[in-house]
Protein backbone atom coordinates (compact mmCIF):
# COMPACT_ATOMS: atom_id res chain seq x y z
CA UNK A 1 0.00 0.00 0.00
CA UNK A 2 2.67 2.71 0.76
CA UNK A 3 4.01 1.81 -2.75
CA UNK A 4 0.74 2.52 -4.06
CA UNK A 5 0.53 5.81 -2.32
CA UNK A 6 3.88 6.74 -3.42
CA UNK A 7 2.75 6.10 -7.08
CA UNK A 8 -0.66 8.25 -6.70
CA UNK A 9 1.51 11.27 -5.04
CA UNK A 10 4.00 11.22 -7.65
CA UNK A 11 0.90 11.12 -10.26
CA UNK A 12 -0.61 13.49 -8.50
CA UNK A 13 2.68 15.81 -8.41
CA UNK A 14 3.22 15.41 -12.24
CA UNK A 15 -0.12 16.10 -13.20
CA UNK A 16 0.50 19.52 -11.12
CA UNK A 17 3.18 20.39 -12.77
CA UNK A 18 1.99 19.66 -16.55
CA UNK A 19 -0.74 22.01 -15.38
CA UNK A 20 1.15 24.90 -14.34
CA UNK A 21 3.68 24.50 -17.32
CA UNK A 22 0.50 24.91 -19.51
CA UNK A 23 -0.25 28.11 -17.55
CA UNK A 24 3.08 29.15 -17.57
CA UNK A 25 3.43 28.82 -21.05
CA UNK A 26 -0.12 30.66 -21.87
CA UNK A 27 1.36 33.33 -19.50
CA UNK A 28 4.35 34.00 -21.38
CA UNK A 29 2.73 33.19 -25.29
CA UNK A 30 -0.17 36.43 -23.86
CA UNK A 31 2.75 38.52 -22.51
CA UNK A 32 4.68 37.79 -25.69
CA UNK A 33 1.72 38.81 -27.74
CA UNK A 34 1.11 41.85 -25.71
CA UNK A 35 4.82 43.26 -26.22
CA UNK A 36 4.85 42.80 -30.22
CA UNK A 37 1.58 44.04 -30.23
CA UNK A 38 3.10 47.21 -28.09
CA UNK A 39 5.84 46.80 -30.16
CA UNK A 40 4.30 47.24 -33.27
CA UNK A 41 2.70 50.14 -32.39
CA UNK A 42 5.42 51.82 -31.08
CA UNK A 43 7.53 51.52 -34.07
CA UNK A 44 4.53 52.30 -36.48
CA UNK A 45 3.34 55.58 -34.68
CA UNK A 46 7.17 56.16 -35.13
CA UNK A 47 8.03 55.76 -38.63
CA UNK A 48 4.85 57.51 -39.55
CA UNK A 49 5.90 60.42 -37.59
CA UNK A 50 9.16 60.36 -39.16
CA UNK A 51 7.62 60.18 -42.66
CA UNK A 52 5.61 62.89 -41.84
CA UNK A 53 7.84 65.26 -40.78
CA UNK A 54 10.72 63.97 -43.89
CA UNK A 55 7.71 64.85 -46.54
CA UNK A 56 7.09 68.24 -44.61
CA UNK A 57 10.61 69.30 -45.29
CA UNK A 58 11.29 71.47 -48.26
CA UNK A 59 13.21 70.51 -50.46
CA UNK A 60 16.67 72.74 -49.93
CA UNK A 61 15.89 71.72 -45.89
CA UNK A 62 15.93 68.29 -46.37
CA UNK A 63 18.97 68.52 -49.22
CA UNK A 64 21.19 70.53 -46.14
CA UNK A 65 20.14 67.57 -43.63
CA UNK A 66 21.06 65.12 -46.03
CA UNK A 67 24.89 66.36 -46.28
CA UNK A 68 25.33 65.30 -43.18
CA UNK A 69 24.06 61.83 -43.22
CA UNK A 70 26.09 60.96 -46.42
CA UNK A 71 27.17 57.57 -44.60
CA UNK A 72 23.18 56.80 -43.72
CA UNK A 73 21.62 57.71 -47.18
CA UNK A 74 21.66 53.96 -48.36
CA UNK A 75 19.86 52.88 -45.26
CA UNK A 76 17.31 55.43 -45.26
CA UNK A 77 16.57 54.94 -49.14
CA UNK A 78 15.43 51.21 -47.81
CA UNK A 79 13.03 52.35 -45.45
CA UNK A 80 10.19 52.44 -48.15
CA UNK A 81 9.44 53.69 -51.52
CA UNK A 82 8.17 57.14 -50.02
CA UNK A 83 11.84 58.12 -48.34
CA UNK A 84 13.49 56.47 -51.77
CA UNK A 85 11.78 58.31 -54.00
CA UNK A 86 12.09 61.56 -51.60
CA UNK A 87 15.66 61.45 -51.33
CA UNK A 88 16.33 61.10 -54.60
CA UNK A 89 14.85 64.24 -55.42
CA UNK A 90 16.57 65.97 -52.76
CA UNK A 91 19.52 64.63 -54.42
CA UNK A 92 19.00 66.01 -57.77
CA UNK A 93 18.01 69.36 -55.65
CA UNK A 94 21.33 68.91 -54.49
CA UNK A 95 23.45 68.88 -57.84
CA UNK A 96 21.25 70.60 -59.73
CA UNK A 97 23.52 73.71 -59.72
CA UNK A 98 26.34 71.92 -60.38
CA UNK A 99 25.21 69.88 -63.33
CA UNK A 100 23.89 73.23 -64.94
CA UNK A 101 27.26 74.89 -64.43
CA UNK A 102 28.39 71.93 -66.21
CA UNK A 103 26.18 72.01 -68.90
CA UNK A 104 26.97 75.75 -69.42
CA UNK A 105 31.02 75.32 -69.54
CA UNK A 106 30.70 72.11 -72.09
CA UNK A 107 27.76 72.85 -74.09
CA UNK A 108 30.17 73.18 -77.42
CA UNK A 109 31.67 69.94 -77.09
CA UNK A 110 29.41 67.37 -74.94
CA UNK A 111 25.24 67.02 -74.74
CA UNK A 112 24.32 66.17 -71.27
CA UNK A 113 22.07 63.06 -71.34
CA UNK A 114 21.32 62.55 -67.46
CA UNK A 115 22.64 61.79 -63.93
CA UNK A 116 21.55 58.97 -61.31
CA UNK A 117 23.15 58.56 -57.98
CA UNK A 118 25.44 55.29 -57.21
CA UNK A 119 26.28 53.72 -54.01
CA UNK A 120 28.42 51.05 -52.93
CA UNK A 121 30.23 49.43 -49.98
CA UNK A 122 34.33 49.51 -50.02
CA UNK A 123 36.45 47.57 -48.12
CA UNK A 124 40.16 49.09 -48.09
CA UNK A 125 42.92 47.81 -45.79
CA UNK A 126 40.78 46.70 -43.01
CA UNK A 127 38.75 49.41 -42.99
CA UNK A 128 34.85 49.38 -44.43
CA UNK A 129 32.69 52.07 -45.56
CA UNK A 130 30.72 53.24 -48.59
CA UNK A 131 31.38 55.22 -51.41
CA UNK A 132 28.62 57.78 -53.03
CA UNK A 133 29.26 59.23 -56.54
CA UNK A 134 27.19 61.27 -59.03
CA UNK A 135 27.40 59.88 -61.91
CA UNK A 136 26.99 62.21 -64.94
CA UNK A 137 26.20 60.97 -68.96
CA UNK A 138 27.16 62.94 -71.60
CA UNK A 139 27.15 62.73 -75.89
CA UNK A 140 30.12 63.50 -77.38
CA UNK A 141 29.59 66.03 -80.25
CA UNK A 142 31.05 66.14 -83.65
CA UNK A 143 33.76 69.08 -83.29
CA UNK A 144 35.90 66.90 -80.74
CA UNK A 145 36.71 64.67 -83.47
CA UNK A 146 40.69 63.71 -83.84
CA UNK A 147 40.96 65.77 -80.22
CA UNK A 148 41.92 64.64 -76.29
CA UNK A 149 39.87 66.63 -74.02
CA UNK A 150 40.23 66.98 -70.28
CA UNK A 151 37.70 67.56 -67.76
CA UNK A 152 38.86 69.31 -64.59
CA UNK A 153 36.88 70.65 -61.52
CA UNK A 154 38.17 72.22 -58.37
CA UNK A 155 37.21 71.18 -55.07
CA UNK A 156 37.37 71.16 -51.35
CA UNK A 157 36.52 68.46 -48.58
CA UNK A 158 35.10 68.76 -45.18
CA UNK A 159 38.80 67.80 -43.23
CA UNK A 160 40.88 70.65 -44.07
CA UNK A 161 40.58 73.78 -46.64
CA UNK A 162 42.90 72.88 -49.23
CA UNK A 163 41.78 72.81 -53.45
CA UNK A 164 41.82 69.86 -54.80
CA UNK A 165 41.44 68.96 -58.54
CA UNK A 166 39.45 66.59 -60.33
CA UNK A 167 40.74 65.59 -63.64
CA UNK A 168 38.71 63.30 -66.68
CA UNK A 169 40.58 62.75 -70.14
CA UNK A 170 39.37 60.72 -72.98
CA UNK A 171 40.38 60.43 -77.33
CA UNK A 172 37.29 60.60 -79.70
CA UNK A 173 37.76 59.18 -82.67
CA UNK A 174 35.38 59.27 -85.69
CA UNK A 175 36.09 55.14 -86.48
CA UNK A 176 33.13 52.94 -85.49
CA UNK A 177 35.63 50.04 -84.51
CA UNK A 178 38.00 51.00 -81.80
CA UNK A 179 40.76 48.54 -80.23
CA UNK A 180 40.07 48.03 -76.23
CA UNK A 181 42.37 45.71 -74.02
CA UNK A 182 42.17 44.83 -70.04
CA UNK A 183 45.06 43.29 -68.09
CA UNK A 184 44.32 40.94 -65.45
CA UNK A 185 47.68 40.58 -62.91
CA UNK A 186 47.11 36.55 -61.01
CA UNK A 187 50.56 36.69 -60.15
CA UNK A 188 49.65 38.27 -57.02
CA UNK A 189 48.98 35.44 -54.09
CA UNK A 190 45.89 36.08 -51.64
CA UNK A 191 45.46 39.78 -53.48
CA UNK A 192 41.93 40.60 -54.26
CA UNK A 193 43.18 42.94 -57.48
CA UNK A 194 44.08 39.28 -58.92
CA UNK A 195 40.10 38.77 -59.14
CA UNK A 196 40.12 42.54 -60.94
CA UNK A 197 41.02 43.57 -64.55
CA UNK A 198 42.12 47.30 -65.55
CA UNK A 199 41.09 49.12 -68.80
CA UNK A 200 43.40 52.01 -70.40
CA UNK A 201 43.38 55.22 -68.25
CA UNK A 202 42.41 57.79 -70.89
CA UNK A 203 39.80 55.60 -73.55
CA UNK A 204 39.37 55.84 -77.04
CA UNK A 205 35.95 57.04 -77.58
CA UNK A 206 34.45 56.66 -80.98
CA UNK A 207 32.14 60.09 -82.24
CA UNK A 208 28.72 59.96 -81.10
CA UNK A 209 29.12 57.66 -78.09
CA UNK A 210 28.18 58.64 -74.50
CA UNK A 211 30.87 59.05 -71.96
CA UNK A 212 30.47 58.13 -68.32
CA UNK A 213 32.43 59.74 -65.26
CA UNK A 214 31.52 60.08 -61.09
CA UNK A 215 31.88 62.87 -58.87
CA UNK A 216 32.57 61.13 -56.06
CA UNK A 217 30.82 62.59 -53.20
CA UNK A 218 31.78 60.42 -50.18
CA UNK A 219 34.52 57.91 -49.42
CA UNK A 220 36.85 56.09 -46.51
CA UNK A 221 38.71 59.37 -46.60
CA UNK A 222 36.37 62.22 -46.82
CA UNK A 223 33.08 63.75 -47.97
CA UNK A 224 33.17 66.60 -50.68
CA UNK A 225 32.08 70.10 -49.70
CA UNK A 226 29.52 70.17 -53.06
CA UNK A 227 28.90 74.04 -52.63
CA UNK A 228 33.23 74.33 -53.63
CA UNK A 229 32.99 72.36 -56.45
CA UNK A 230 33.87 74.87 -59.60
CA UNK A 231 34.24 73.56 -63.28
CA UNK A 232 37.43 74.82 -65.03
CA UNK A 233 37.25 75.32 -69.00
CA UNK A 234 38.17 72.28 -70.57
CA UNK A 235 41.55 71.77 -72.65
CA UNK A 236 41.94 70.08 -75.94
CA UNK A 237 44.58 69.08 -78.68
CA UNK A 238 44.86 67.40 -81.69
CA UNK A 239 45.71 64.18 -80.63
CA UNK A 240 47.89 62.35 -83.29
CA UNK A 241 49.91 65.65 -83.66
CA UNK A 242 50.57 66.37 -80.03
CA UNK A 243 51.98 62.83 -79.86
CA UNK A 244 53.94 62.75 -82.85
CA UNK A 245 55.36 66.04 -81.73
CA UNK A 246 56.34 64.54 -78.36
CA UNK A 247 58.16 61.26 -79.98
CA UNK A 248 59.46 63.51 -82.64
CA UNK A 249 61.21 65.48 -79.42
CA UNK A 250 62.46 62.47 -77.76
CA UNK A 251 63.74 60.88 -80.49
CA UNK A 252 65.60 63.59 -81.34
CA UNK A 253 67.11 64.54 -77.88
CA UNK A 254 67.21 60.83 -76.22
CA UNK A 255 70.34 61.19 -75.80
CA UNK A 256 70.04 64.57 -74.11
CA UNK A 257 67.32 63.17 -71.94
CA UNK A 258 65.70 66.40 -72.18
CA UNK A 259 64.05 67.32 -69.19
CA UNK A 260 60.14 66.75 -69.47
CA UNK A 261 60.12 65.01 -72.74
CA UNK A 262 60.96 61.51 -71.77
CA UNK A 263 58.19 61.81 -68.81
CA UNK A 264 55.61 63.23 -70.94
CA UNK A 265 56.22 60.36 -74.04
CA UNK A 266 56.02 57.73 -70.90
CA UNK A 267 52.76 59.00 -69.30
CA UNK A 268 51.01 59.21 -72.79
CA UNK A 269 52.19 55.42 -73.22
CA UNK A 270 51.50 53.94 -70.23
CA UNK A 271 47.79 55.77 -70.12
CA UNK A 272 46.98 54.69 -73.45
CA UNK A 273 48.85 50.65 -73.90
CA UNK A 274 49.04 48.26 -71.54
CA UNK A 275 52.52 47.85 -69.66
CA UNK A 276 52.50 44.37 -69.80
CA UNK A 277 52.92 45.67 -74.42
CA UNK A 278 55.45 47.93 -73.26
CA UNK A 279 57.58 45.73 -70.99
CA UNK A 280 58.18 42.49 -73.63
CA UNK A 281 60.18 43.23 -76.10
CA UNK A 282 59.56 39.35 -78.00
CA UNK A 283 56.51 37.61 -78.12
CA UNK A 284 55.91 34.28 -79.26
CA UNK A 285 53.35 32.08 -80.84
CA UNK A 286 51.70 28.97 -78.42
CA UNK A 287 54.26 26.53 -80.18
CA UNK A 288 57.18 28.29 -79.88
CA UNK A 289 57.11 29.62 -76.21
CA UNK A 290 60.03 27.90 -74.03
CA UNK A 291 57.69 27.60 -71.39
CA UNK A 292 55.45 24.96 -73.05
CA UNK A 293 53.80 24.17 -69.51
CA UNK A 294 52.42 27.38 -69.10
CA UNK A 295 50.80 27.88 -72.70
CA UNK A 296 47.07 27.60 -72.15
CA UNK A 297 44.20 28.55 -74.65
CA UNK A 298 41.50 31.57 -73.89
CA UNK A 299 38.81 30.80 -76.25
CA UNK A 300 36.08 30.57 -74.06
CA UNK A 301 33.55 33.02 -75.01
CA UNK A 302 31.76 32.02 -78.92
CA UNK A 303 30.13 33.27 -80.77
CA UNK A 304 30.61 36.39 -78.79
CA UNK A 305 34.21 36.52 -79.14
CA UNK A 306 36.38 34.94 -81.58
CA UNK A 307 40.26 34.49 -80.79
CA UNK A 308 42.06 35.12 -84.00
CA UNK A 309 45.61 35.22 -82.12
CA UNK A 310 47.71 34.46 -79.13
CA UNK A 311 51.07 34.91 -77.72
CA UNK A 312 53.27 34.46 -74.86
CA UNK A 313 56.32 36.08 -73.38
CA UNK A 314 58.46 36.77 -70.00
CA UNK A 315 60.73 34.22 -67.69
CA UNK A 316 59.92 34.84 -63.99
CA UNK A 317 56.28 36.28 -64.49
CA UNK A 318 54.33 34.59 -67.75
CA UNK A 319 52.28 37.11 -69.96
CA UNK A 320 49.83 36.38 -72.58
CA UNK A 321 48.31 37.95 -75.05
CA UNK A 322 44.43 37.44 -76.87
CA UNK A 323 42.99 38.83 -79.53
CA UNK A 324 39.88 38.73 -80.07
CA UNK A 325 37.09 40.31 -82.51
CA UNK A 326 33.77 41.07 -81.17
CA UNK A 327 30.85 38.90 -83.45
CA UNK A 328 27.57 38.62 -82.02
CA UNK A 329 25.87 40.89 -79.57
CA UNK A 330 25.03 40.37 -75.63
CA UNK A 331 26.57 39.93 -72.46
CA UNK A 332 29.68 37.54 -72.75
CA UNK A 333 29.01 34.64 -70.09
CA UNK A 334 31.31 34.10 -67.57
CA UNK A 335 33.21 37.30 -68.52
CA UNK A 336 33.53 38.38 -65.18
CA UNK A 337 34.72 35.16 -63.94
CA UNK A 338 37.47 34.49 -66.30
CA UNK A 339 38.41 38.25 -67.44
CA UNK A 340 37.75 39.25 -64.39
CA UNK A 341 35.35 42.25 -65.44
CA UNK A 342 31.95 42.18 -67.47
CA UNK A 343 32.04 42.21 -71.58
CA UNK A 344 28.75 43.13 -73.53
CA UNK A 345 28.70 43.16 -77.24
CA UNK A 346 26.52 45.48 -78.83
CA UNK A 347 25.17 46.20 -82.45
CA UNK A 348 27.27 47.92 -84.93
CA UNK A 349 24.56 50.85 -85.20
CA UNK A 350 24.24 51.39 -81.76
CA UNK A 351 25.46 53.81 -79.39
CA UNK A 352 27.79 52.85 -76.79
CA UNK A 353 28.46 54.14 -73.02
CA UNK A 354 32.08 54.27 -71.93
CA UNK A 355 33.45 54.64 -68.03
CA UNK A 356 36.21 57.48 -68.48
CA UNK A 357 38.00 57.38 -65.17
CA UNK A 358 39.40 59.89 -62.89
CA UNK A 359 42.93 60.48 -64.29
CA UNK A 360 45.86 58.18 -61.78
CA UNK A 361 43.18 55.35 -60.88
CA UNK A 362 43.62 52.00 -62.32
CA UNK A 363 40.03 51.28 -61.03
CA UNK A 364 37.54 53.85 -60.30
CA UNK A 365 33.24 52.44 -60.39
CA UNK A 366 34.61 49.53 -62.31
CA UNK A 367 31.70 49.86 -64.85
CA UNK A 368 31.57 46.66 -67.49
CA UNK A 369 33.21 46.99 -71.04
CA UNK A 370 31.08 47.78 -73.99
CA UNK A 371 32.02 46.83 -77.04
CA UNK A 372 30.34 46.87 -80.70
CA UNK A 373 30.46 44.02 -83.57
CA UNK A 374 33.68 44.36 -84.90
CA UNK A 375 35.83 45.97 -82.44
CA UNK A 376 39.17 44.58 -81.55
CA UNK A 377 39.68 42.82 -77.93
CA UNK A 378 42.72 42.18 -76.26
CA UNK A 379 42.94 41.08 -73.04
CA UNK A 380 46.46 40.60 -71.03
CA UNK A 381 46.75 38.05 -68.41
CA UNK A 382 50.04 37.73 -66.32
CA UNK A 383 50.52 34.35 -63.96
CA UNK A 384 53.63 33.39 -61.86
CA UNK A 385 56.25 31.51 -63.66
CA UNK A 386 57.91 29.95 -61.02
Amino acid sequence: MGQRQIKTDQSIVSSERKSLSGQLSQSRLKNKSTMMSMTSRVFTSHSQLKKQNLFALPDPALSLILTYLLEEIRTLMQVSPEWYVKILEAVDTIFSPIESHFCVVHSKYLLFKKSYLSSGSIHVVGKRGCRIDRVIIAETLPRLKGLTMKLRFTYRTYHDSHIYSAEYKFDITEKHTRSVWVHRDESKVHSEENLKAYTLQIPLICMGDNIEFAINWLNLSSAIRLDSIQWQAPTFYETKTQISSLQLKYDLDRNKKTEGIEHKTFMYNIARHCEVQLSQIEWYKAEFYTKQNYVFGFDHFQPFLRCVKSKFAGVDLINSKFEFIAECEGIVPDSMEKIGIVVEVKERDEELTNEVKRLGLLYDRYKQIELRVGDHFVIYITKGGN
